[in-house]
């Protein structure tokens, strides 16, 4: 996986926080120590974003009014209002009426061109 960037925001997902969960009642417990605990949740995070970035194709659309945005070390965080969201042609459309927050990253390794 060498030269892919790793994220960890994976790690406040459902199954993260189970993970955590777990890892962190297993060092309580002596079973494992923090430095391994940790070398399980870097694991994590590179099987995810391995994951993501080779085995997931499906496709969005999205319409909102972006209320605001941001870009930070090139992770981009976008705060819409009154979105609504198509995840595959001819599915059903998710309305959200509140925000919604979405954290977008790079997934192209460093070096490569634009698509």
């Amino acid at each position: 996986m060498s030269g892919q960037m790793i994220y960890m925001h994976y790690r406040v997902s459902a199954v993260g926080m189970a993970l955590d969960d777990a890892l962190d009642e297993m060092v309580n417990n002596a079973m494992m120590t923090e430095e391994q605990a940790e070398m399980v949740r870097s694991q994590f995070d590179r099987a995810i974003s391995t994951a993501l970035a080779t085995q997931v194709r499906n496709r969005a659309t999205l319409k909102g009014r972006v209320n605001h945005y941001r870009n930070c070390d090139n992770v981009w965080t976008f705060f819409l209002d009154s979105a609504t969201i198509k995840l595959e042609a001819g599915a059903e459309e998710l309305v959200i009426d509140d925000k919604l927050k979405i954290v977008a990253c790079d997934g192209r390794p460093p070096g490569a061109g634009k698509r």
